[in-house]
């Protein structure tokens, strides 16, 4: 599996956006590290979350990979799922923070 963790603002997302969303990040997953997404979606209670003194509209999704990847796969990934959450969330290059992760080294954290 392929741990995914979706950080968003109370009352950002509806039920229909977000399973739309999940479902594109499944299908990330399978075409690009052949595997499963298991999606841990997290909401900031309203009020919680700020981005420059304002309440945040940030939208954060974080991927670990199953492989160590090198920059020149990396990037290509982090635009591709940077693009498909904007596409759904309707969040602007500046309200969307995505992060494609290398899977760690057995016994580094």
């Amino acid at each position: 599996m392929i741990p995914v963790m979706v950080l968003v603002q109370q009352g950002q997302m509806h039920e229909g956006v977000r399973q739309e969303l999940e479902h594109e990040i499944e299908m990330f997953a399978q075409r690009h590290f052949i595997d499963r997404a298991a999606i841990d979606w997290m909401e900031v209670p309203e009020g919680s979350g700020f981005t420059a003194g304002e309440s945040s509209t940030s939208v954060v999704v974080s991927l670990q990979s199953n492989r160590i990847l090198d920059q020149s796969v990396r990037v290509p990934l982090l635009e591709e799922l940077s693009d498909l959450c904007m596409r759904h969330t309707h969040r602007t290059p500046h309200e969307m923070v995505v992060a494609v992760r290398d899977l760690a080294p057995i016994g580094e954290v």
